[in-house]
């Protein structure tokens, strides 16, 4: 359907989408996917919208505020908003882009991770496919093809994801805390210290850690005994190695700390757990 609304150009296009039972339980899902070519001085602020955006902008730039944070998206980047929370758009000089508006059981854990990571815009490599995605999607509804609920999530789902873990454009900092995971996922079963990290990484232990929490979301140490055990409960149920053993190789120093530690991750002993149908 063709626009009529204040400061968006009269060739702008909207369509709905009703999602089925099926896709609200199951999957990422549209509710309505948009062609704007926006005139200068636009703005629009809502304190709750249900849904969550994603604009990509073609040309001109928008200022976005959302959750008190704000960013401006320019061409090459992509805006992604909760509905749920206060936000605002505006563009002094007009915008061209790209959007949906969509929901779903994963929506909201795939928004906070991705804005905890990369923030309400995020700039796309040159390699990125999710301009494709969007206008694939776009498309799907301006040519009145048939709407499979399926496949449209699998390109949402696509899309999220590719945000996610872009990684082209991250500081030189958070290439060091890559690095330093690659690291421990090698080396888990030796000594590490937070201050043998750290100084490999060429950062302060205070500056590491905080880093690393934003990048991973969990300090180095909770990252580094999830490791650990993840490959304790591998030995415990792919071979006949003795706990003892298994101990060290998963870099414990001693069994009782083993345990300890196996038993409040795990809710189980490791005994219990070789056992049990876990």
């Amino acid at each position: 359907m063709l626009i009529n609304v204040e400061n968006i150009s009269l060739d702008s296009k909207l369509y709905f989408h009703t999602p089925t039972a099926q896709a609200k339980e199951l999957y990422l899902y549209p509710l309505c996917v948009g062609s704007y070519r926006y005139l200068p001085g636009y703005t629009l602020e809502r304190k709750d919208y249900p849904g969550y955006s994603i604009m990509l902008v073609l040309s001109g730039q928008c200022h976005i505020t959302c959750e008190e944070a704000q960013a401006d998206a320019g061409p090459g980047q992509v805006a992604l908003v909760s509905g749920y929370k206060p936000h605002a758009y505006y563009t002094e000089k007009g915008l061209s882009a790209c959007w949906i508006h969509f929901d779903g059981v994963m929506a909201e854990r795939f928004y906070n991770a991705i804005r905890e990571k990369k923030g309400n815009v995020i700039t796309l490599a040159e390699t990125s496919n999710c301009e494709k995605l969007i206008k694939t999607i776009y498309d799907i509804y301006e040519n009145s093809r048939r709407i499979n609920e399926a496949t449209i999530s699998k390109y949402l789902t696509e899309i999220l994801t590719s945000l996610l873990s872009e990684e082209v454009f991250e500081s030189e900092p958070a290439k060091k805390i890559y690095e330093s995971i690659r690291y421990m996922n090698t080396h888990f079963d030796q000594p590490l210290t937070v201050e043998m990290l750290s100084s490999a990484a060429c950062l302060s232990p205070y500056y590491y850690i905080r880093l690393f929490k934003r990048v991973t979301g969990s300090s180095p140490h909770d990252y580094l005994l999830n490791l650990r055990i993840t490959h304790a409960k591998y030995y415990l149920k792919t071979t006949e190695k003795p706990v003892k053993e298994i101990v060290y190789l998963c870099g414990f120093t001693t069994e009782s700390s083993f345990c300890n530690t196996f038993r409040k991750r795990v809710g189980s002993s490791p005994t219990g757990y070789r056992g049990g149908s876990y």
